[in-house]
């Protein structure tokens, strides 16, 4: 998954055997934000727009992945943000149920996927940050720590 983050082949197999291959063509979402959320995502091959939905009827590009990426993020049980194909788009599903019971089998596996999180947090601040410098400040309804875990 991660260049820097190598898997035993028991990790890797225990974990592609909770995964399930999924397909979804270009410009048709994934899940929407606010939906209750059942599973994380890891894309295979092609990209994924994720988007927040603002209170004034606008979207915010939240941001843009890519193959080996991974996102699903929860907040209180819910997503956050909306996940939209761009093209022609292979994913990895991972029930959450399914992947907390893995962890407590496989420990290194949690590390992985907070390495995606505080990596995820570093481009969105940076994001933020560069949206901030070019706008005066942070968008509408959104907040520079919001959302990121």
């Amino acid at each position: 998954m991660f260049s820097s983050f190598k898997l035993t082949d028991a990790e890797r197999e225990a974990l592609n055997a909770i995964s399930t291959r999924i397909h979804r063509p270009a410009k048709r979402r994934v899940y929407t934000q606010g939906e209750p959320g059942n599973h994380i995502y890891r894309i295979r091959s092609g990209a994924v727009r994720l988007e927040h939905h603002m209170k004034d009827g606008r979207n915010q590009i939240f941001a843009f992945l890519w193959a080996d990426d991974m996102f699903g993020t929860l907040e209180g049980g819910m997503y956050h943000t909306s996940a939209i194909t761009l093209v022609d788009t292979y994913l990895f599903q991972i029930s959450c149920s399914a992947l907390k019971g893995l962890v407590e089998v496989y420990p290194r596996i949690q590390a992985l996927f907070l390495q995606q999180a505080l990596d995820y947090a570093k481009t969105a601040e940076r994001d933020l940050s560069a949206c901030d410098q070019k706008a005066g400040g942070v968008p509408a309804g959104m907040h520079p720590a919001e959302g990121f875990f």
